[in-house]
């Protein structure tokens, strides 16, 4: 290869101006370098930007180029020989990007063009050429044809010098090619098993965990080939099993005499197995549901007959004691409404020992033990069970859960299960079904598929660069989850503007809950004039619990803070939705719990063939430190009020249409440019709850099977828990007499930034609990800002602040009830007001529930105005009043557990002094055994099946009321 490459001793900025000129990623040539004697500079024309590598000569006088850390050093005698293998080598290189296009030394053509004319008189290229033309390529793509040609006419030669001595190991060019020819292949590979997972997952109800998950990018002609070679064994696989699957429906009852050897005679034998079932008639129910992670064979014990794994068990160690284990299976039946717990050698649920829905008063999860729970029933002492992992433990508490609000016979519900999606369509019709994503199935953080056929109560979808109609695309939803589930949901919201879209979807018998609707939209556009860009917003109040959910489209991030905060403010003060009479507050104030999701146009920082590489190994831990969105939230500087579950799945854009996982990332400008989109997270889902409010993220992450736009759909599902209107339950309050409990405080200290001391401030409190407002008087001093920092209290701020303080001013605030069942849900709102301007300096929502307490507690929270931090208030204060009536109340009011207070963490009920995970016993806990049902074989049977295990698992999401909402 003759070096028409190098460029000699040209300067940094004249090798710039060259490789820019060129404008093709790619491009590259060699130079003297300016600081090393004897040595080279490859310099590579990438994103816009010029990077320099040095080519050095080692003691031996070997070439190697010094490239990023970790990568091989290969030596070469020669330079032409390094660039001609660093050509071959293609994008594993360890460069930023692969060398395509040699820029010769003299004006010309690129290195295509100059390679052909130096092969022109080849005689072997001549011959070859002239064979390309007697062939008929019309049946050839017009890519694949050029490939072919741009081989035959200026790479044939390169292959036949190293034939010549490595054999069919030197067809580098040759390998190339068709590897960059089937593109078409890869795709169907991958559809291909695509489909033989969904198969798996339908009639064995788990993703085939033989199919090799490796990627096939950048994969040689070998590998694809093994690839293609292995899908016959993979489909004879799945035959076998979808055959078991099916053959598990027709077994016979326990009744009959034969019953054990029908059902193995029919393993062998399908006529035998049919004709044995046709006396006992067709049991779909028998049909064992297997699931990842779930009861299955090929554990410590023997799975129980098929005859009783209608739905999934649970293979758990159960101890009744410290020197006694055995292996039990744990059975959820919801229709029933009971919890099975079988042995392995028995073969049918009339055998099994169950306790009811209403006998399970807690379930109790270990923190130090990922896997271990401890079930609390009636008359019954403390049961522990050892899981095989805490996904398993995990499921269990959401069925028991999902049980439990089944047979819920209150007239109104305590949690709500809510689901919320965005998607931004590109103005795109979907060409798949929708319930993959309503099922909140796919990459990330997914439902079980024991739980993914349970519908939600509450459907949010916003969608963004919305096609068709509002009507269609309604109809549309509400079509797929009757079909999904059954039900006709009734549209409790729908509203529009431009591209943006926001659907409520709500079960009917919870539509007549539903009060206070109220919208409303705003333009984030250019000048705030155009639709493109926007904000719609919807809330409602469900029972006594407020709900807003909005959907938004920003604008892309500037790269400078001082551009962004405005906008961020601008949005929270333009969504008026809550109560008008409240001033200066917004939605993170106003409302129980805000859901806030649509297309943020976040994007990450950093380069691009960093991203893809990060993208191929799924480091997505490292990649998030570069999303704008995070570090801002980090940093405080936007939408800090709010929480995010932990992202799991790959960014949602920016993808090629039509094609499941192929990034589009340089989009044409123009003849002479490009324009690189980086992948990014740009579609998410935030929630901010008040605090002590239940909130449980169940799933989060991306449906990678829609293709027909550039972004994925995004879906999240919550367990939510509402409360009901409260009704007064004493005399006193409902007289409209005086109640004799009060919140007192001690003190009032406020820290505000940017507040000036020669003005006076005062606290005003909002809530139903206090019925409606109370404003006191203004602050008696200031407390100097370096004795707050030398008590520890708050860390030093970089801006100015000032701290008023309230003492003895604050007289006890009167409670509109004695309730505590009312006021462990109750709020204050209190907002720092200025009273020479009547301007707010910050407001913060404080939770009365740690408040009732015989001693002052302590209160800290932050003051925020329009989602910006102003500083921090702190109080110590309690609620006083007669402290024996209220625990006693309190003992009552926790004898009805909630269902969202069903299952707790083992901190939220360890006595004092106890720790190291162990779980408090109730000595006075009767030894009465679960109700046998009818048929057990005696109740030594039916204790033995019972036990106490120890187990680890510590679940993903929060399941006590402290949850991570905030």
């Amino acid at each position: 290869m003759s070096s028409w490459y190098f460029h000699g001793a040209i300067s940094r900025a004249e090798t710039e101006e060259v490789l820019k000129k060129a404008g093709k990623d790619g491009s590259f040539l060699v130079r003297n370098s300016a600081s090393m004697p004897s040595s080279y500079s490859l310099c590579i024309l990438f994103d816009g930007r010029v990077h320099q590598y040095r080519i050095i000569k080692d003691r031996d006088g070997l070439l190697f180029i010094q490239a990023e850390k970790g990568v091989e050093e290969r030596k070469y005698p020669q330079l032409d020989g390094l660039i001609e293998d660093y050509l071959a080598r293609g994008g594993h290189n360890g460069l930023i990007t692969a060398l395509k296009f040699a820029l010769p030394c003299s004006k010309g053509g690129d290195w295509y063009e100059l390679e052909q004319s130096v092969y022109n008189d080849d005689p072997l290229t001549n011959h070859f050429k002239l064979q390309l033309q007697r062939l008929d390529l019309s049946i050839l793509d017009g890519n694949l044809v050029s490939q072919l040609r741009r081989f035959v006419d200026c790479r044939l030669l390169h292959d036949a010098v190293r034939c010549k001595e490595n054999g069919k190991e030197g067809l580098l060019f040759f390998r190339d090619m068709l590897r960059d020819s089937t593109g078409a292949l890869i795709r169907e590979v991958r559809y291909f098993e695509l489909l033989l997972e969904l198969i798996s997952e339908l009639f064995c109800g788990t993703k085939a965990s033989q199919l090799n998950k490796r990627s096939l990018d950048g994969a040689d002609i070998f590998e694809l080939l093994e690839r293609v070679s292995s899908l016959k064994s993979q489909y004879e696989k799945l035959e076998d099993k979808v055959c078991d699957a099916l053959r598990s429906f027709l077994v016979t009852t326990p009744e009959d005499p034969g019953g054990g050897a029908a059902g193995e005679a029919g393993a062998e034998d399908g006529a035998a197995a049919t004709a044995s079932s046709a006396g006992s008639g067709y049991c779909p129910q028998a049909f064992q549901l297997s699931f990842e992670g779930g009861g299955g064979g090929g554990g410590r014990g023997r799975m129980p007959h098929s005859n009783i794994t209608k739905n999934p068990l649970f293979e758990v160690k159960s101890s009744s004691g410290k020197l006694s284990q055995k292996d039990l299976f744990l059975m959820v039946d919801p229709g029933q409404g009971r919890l099975h717990l079988i042995k392995p050698n028995q073969i049918s649920l009339e055998q099994t020992t169950f306790i009811p829905h209403d006998k399970i008063l807690r379930v109790i999860k270990s923190t130090t033990n990922k896997c271990l729970l401890q079930l609390k029933c009636e008359h019954r002492k403390k049961d522990s069970f050892l899981f095989r992992d805490f996904r398993e433990r995990e499921l269990f508490c959401q069925l028991v859960t999902h049980m439990r609000r089944t047979h819920n016979r209150e007239l109104d519900p305590d949690t709500l299960s809510v689901f919320a999606g965005t998607w931004n369509m590109a103005g795109e019709w979907p060409r798949w079904s929708l319930l993959p994503w309503l099922k909140s199935i796919g990459s990330g953080k997914s439902r079980d598929p024991a739980l993914s056929s349970i519908p939600h109560d509450l459907y949010a979808l916003a969608t963004q660069e919305s096609s068709d109609t509002e009507r269609k695309w309604e109809e549309h939803v509400k079509k797929e989850l009757e079909l999904a589930f059954g039900i006709e949901y009734q549209t409790l919201h729908h509203s529009s503007f431009w591209g943006l879209r926001l659907l409520l979807l709500i079960r009917p018998e919870y539509k007549k809950k539903v009060t206070d609707l109220r919208s409303c939209t705003l333009r984030t556009g250019f000048t705030n004039n155009l639709g493109a860009r926007g904000v719609l917003a919807a809330a409602f109040r469900f029972n006594a619990t407020s709900f807003a959910f909005v959907n938004c489209h920003l604008p892309t991030w500037p790269a400078r803070q001082a551009k962004r905060d405005p906008l961020l403010k601008e949005m929270l003060k333009g969504l008026n939705l809550g109560d008008r009479t409240l001033p200066d507050c917004d939605l993170t104030h106003e409302f129980d719990h805000v859901i806030w999701m649509g297309d943020f146009s976040c994007r990450l920082e950093g380069n691009l063939g960093s991203i893809e590489q990060k993208l191929r190994l799924r480091s997505f831990g490292s990649l998030l430190s570069r999303d704008q969105l995070s570090a801002a939230r980090k940093a405080r500087e936007a939408f800090q009020q709010f929480a995010e579950e932990e992202i799991l799945f790959p960014p949602t854009y920016r993808y090629e249409k039509h094609k499941r996982d192929q990034w589009a990332t340089c989009v044409p400008r123009g003849p002479a440019n490009q324009r690189v989109h980086l992948p990014s997270w740009s579609d998410r889902v935030l929630t901010c709850s008040r605090p002590h409010l239940f909130i449980q993220c169940t799933s989060y992450g991306c449906q990678m099977d829609q293709d027909v736009s550039d972004h994925k759909p995004v879906f999240a599902s919550y367990y939510v828990g509402v409360v009901c209107e409260y009704a007064p339950k004493n005399p006193i309050a409902a007289a409209g007499l005086h109640c004799s409990n009060g919140l007192r405080f001690e003190f009032v200290t406020a820290k505000l930034r940017g507040a000036s001391a020669r003005h006076s401030y005062q606290l005003n409190f909002y809530g139903p609990c206090i019925g409606g407002r109370f404003d006191s008087a203004p602050n008696t001093h200031f407390l100097p800002s370096e004795d707050l920092e030398r008590t520890g209290c708050w860390k030093a701020a970089p801006d100015a602040y000032i701290c008023p303080v309230w003492q003895n001013v604050l007289p006890p605030l009167e409670l509109s009830t004695e309730d505590p069942e009312y006021l462990e849900d109750a709020h204050l709102l209190v907002r720092v007001r200025n009273i020479d301007t009547d301007e707010t300096c910050g407001a913060c929502i404080v939770s009365l529930r740690p408040l009732i307490s015989d001693m002052p507690q302590a209160v800290d929270v932050n003051l925020t105005l329009y989602g910006e931090e102003r500083g921090c208030l702190l109080s110590h204060c309690n609620i006083t009043g007669s402290t024996d009536q209220w625990r006693s109340s309190l003992a009552r009011r926790r004898s009805k557990t909630r269902t969202y207070e069903l299952v707790a963490m083992d901190t939220d009920t360890l006595r004092p002094g106890e720790g190291d995970g162990a779980i408090a016993e109730d000595d006075d806990e009767g030894d009465e055994e679960p109700v046998p049902a009818p048929g057990a074989a005696s109740s030594a049977a039916a204790a033995s099946a019972g036990g106490d295990g120890r187990s680890p698992s510590s679940s993903s999401s929060t399941s006590s009321t402290d949850s991570a909402s905030t």
